[in-house]
Formats: C-alpha cells, structure tokens, sequence
C-alpha cells in the first residue's frame, strides 16, 4: 500500500514510480491519496482511494482522519508513507492496528528546499519564521512517523541530519537507508536508438555538443535557470557548435520572460525550446543532450544519468552523491557562473569523449544503482529484514 499526499499524474515522482513498477512485479498496489490525485498511466493495474483531506495546499500539508481507517480495513502486506511532512497520513500514529503492519517512510529533505535550522546565524526574520514553522508544524509529524516506521528511506545524504534537528527518537539510525531517488528504466535506460532519433528529430548534428537545461519554471528555481543561461550564453558566443536544449516551459511570465532572452540572443538558433512534456518525449529529450546541467536537485537528474547523459550538478551537497566517479559527472560551485562557464569549456574541449557511443554506455551502466527497479528490490528486501526484526 502508498501513502502519498503528493501522488499526481504525468510526474516522475517516487509514488507515481514504484506503483506502476510494484503493479508490473504482480504486486496488488492501493494508493491511498488526497481527492483528485488518483491518475496514473497504469491506473489499470492500481486501485486508487481518495481521502478527503483540508488543510493548505499550496504549502503541501494535508490534513486527514481516514487513512488509517482504510489502512485497517484493507489489511496491507506493507505500507509506503511518502512524505510525512505534508501531514497526509498521520492518523496511522494513533491506530495501533497499524503499526502492526511493516512501514516504510520517505524523506528527502535538503538544503535547497529551505534553511532548516532556525539557529542559522544571518537567518533574517522570514528565513526564522519558515524555519520555525517547519520546526513546529511538521517536526511533529516527522518525529511521529519515524516512531512507528520500520524504515526510514532518506533520499539525499543531508536527510539524516535535518530530520534529526527535529527531537527525532535518538535510536532511530538502525532504522536508517540511503536510497537516492532513480529514474524508471522501463522509460529513462540508455537505449541507442532514442538517442540516434532524438538527435535526428532535432536536426542536431553528430559533432554537435549538446548541453540541458531542464526545470519547472517557477519562482523559486528562476536563479538557477539564469545560472545555465548565461554560462551556456557566454559560451556558445565563442562555439558555434555547442547547443542547448531547454524542456519544462509553459504559459506563465518566468517562462515568457526566459524565451524573450533566448529569443533576443546571438545565439539564439543554438537552442532548442520545449514546454513540459510527457515522461516518454522526455526521456528522448535526455537522450538526445550530452551533458545534463542542474543548478538544484531535480527528480530528472536521475532520468539523464539513466540516459546516459554526463551530469554536472551544483555542490550544494544534494547531488553530488548521484556521480560515483568522474567519468559520470562533476560538480560546479554553487551559483558560480564562472566557474559553470570554465567548465563547460573545459567539457567542449574534451567533446570527442562525452560524444563517444561506448562512452555513453559506461556511463549509463554505472548510472543504474539509481533504476527503481533496485531502488524497489532492495527498500522491500531491508523492510522485510527490519519489520521481522522489530515486531
């Protein structure tokens, strides 16, 4: 059974993934989510519940009273808890009919959501206030559901650290797996012919470096997306060779704005604009770029190195655990425009490599410790030895 007040159609996310993935393993999958959540492009095999939930939506905390009431009615072999911070699903703290059943809960809090320590010295008074409010609104939540969980599935290496500034049960690092997001590789494996295709499709030549920029264009992501472009803009004025391609824009004014500045350029007719698309169109987009470019953490980091894609990601510290060696990817200083640009030209001029067909090959093999297929295998293998260890 998945737990999740943020299961929603036509995303990457974790839930969305391992129900299709569970339902293809002949698993009997229930999601239970908030009302209007319940699409997924394998509802077929997936029974979905809708839970009447209130609370602020726009801040992702749903409130509820009947999760774990369905819970007991069905009587699950597991349970998946997908984000307790939201709130959706902690009536499960208060069944104890519940808590005889083995869970799993994930977490993926990072230090590019939010300063989490409220004690931050230079805070300033909003970063308090979100600070604290996390700390009193969902600490809670958080200390509630590592109590009753079996495990305790922490998807970037700062998690362990910032669920604990939250009076989190001192014993609970026995509880404790690493277990980064992934990409799904009935979508996102390296497959030769998508890449060939995709390049083909876009009229990308075979000596033509190909760099990504791949993000929702929302408020808070808009320094991160400027970061890329200029690096990318400044180098591309001396390269007429390299491209970029650019996926997730719709019709609001951060995306309006970012395709005036593309549209403006010299450099213009080197790159190449699309809107959000479906996992599919996505995954030949990741084939078809050499050298994935993420600013911040992103569920699609996963999907490009799966792809094959070389990464280079910031060092903020939730990421740079994804590259296991130097041929799969580096890191850049954060918010370093400079220092993105000095490597992107160092990356052009070792461009023979990155373009390199068995090259790409090494890199999408080593990339697949992220594919959920292993990410499911060894998260239920670990359940089953913790739940029979602790009940």
């Amino acid at each position: 059974m998945i737990v999740s007040g943020s299961f929603k159609s036509g995303y990457s996310y974790q839930e969305n993934i391992w129900a299709e993935s569970l339902s293809r393993m002949g698993w009997t999958v229930t999601v239970l989510c908030p009302k209007g959540r319940s699409q997924s492009s394998d509802q077929s095999a997936i029974e979905f519940i809708e839970v009447a939930s209130y609370g602020l939506e726009r801040r992702q905390l749903l409130l509820e009273t009947d999760v774990a009431r369905h819970i007991v009615s069905l009587r699950p072999d597991c349970i998946l808890w997908f984000g307790p911070p939201q709130l959706f699903g902690l009536s499960m703290a208060r069944e104890l009919a519940v808590k005889a059943i083995p869970i799993a809960i994930f977490m993926g809090q990072n230090s590019r959501m939010q300063t989490f320590d409220w004690r931050t010295k230079g805070l300033g008074l909003k970063g308090w206030l979100k600070a604290s409010a996390y700390r009193y609104i969902r600490g809670p939540a958080i200390r509630k559901a590592i109590d009753i969980a079996d495990l305790v599935v922490a998807n970037t290496a700062e998690t362990p650290r910032l669920i604990g500034l939250y009076d989190a049960p001192t014993n609970f690092s026995h509880k404790l797996m690493m277990k980064p997001l992934g990409f799904d590789p009935d979508t996102f494996k390296y497959n030769p012919r998508i890449r060939t295709r995709s390049r083909t499709d876009m009229g990308l030549a075979e000596d033509s470096l190909t760099f990504l920029l791949s993000s929702r264009f929302a408020a808070e992501k808009e320094l991160s997306i400027q970061l890329i472009w200029q690096a990318f803009e400044r180098l591309a004025q001396t390269n007429e060779h390299v491209q970029l391609i650019v996926t997730g824009l719709d019709d609001q004014a951060i995306s309006k704005r970012f395709i005036a500045q593309v549209e403006t350029s010299s450099v213009c007719n080197q790159v190449h604009l699309h809107s959000f698309l479906e996992r599919s169109a996505l995954a030949g987009v990741f084939h078809a770029a050499d050298v994935a470019v993420f600013a911040r953490p992103s569920i699609s980091c996963q999907e490009t190195l799966g792809a094959g894609a070389f990464g280079l990601f910031s060092d903020d510290g939730s990421m740079d655990w994804l590259l296991t060696d130097d041929e799969c990817g580096q890191t850049f200083p954060q918010a370093d425009a400079d220092a993105l640009l000095g490597q992107m030209l160092d990356l052009q001029a070792n461009a023979a490599r990155l373009l390199d067909e068995r090259q790409r090959i090494k890199r999408a093999a080593k990339a697949s410790f992220l594919s959920y297929d292993r990410i499911i295998n060894d998260v239920l293998t670990r359940l089953h030895q913790q739940s029979s260890t602790d009940h």
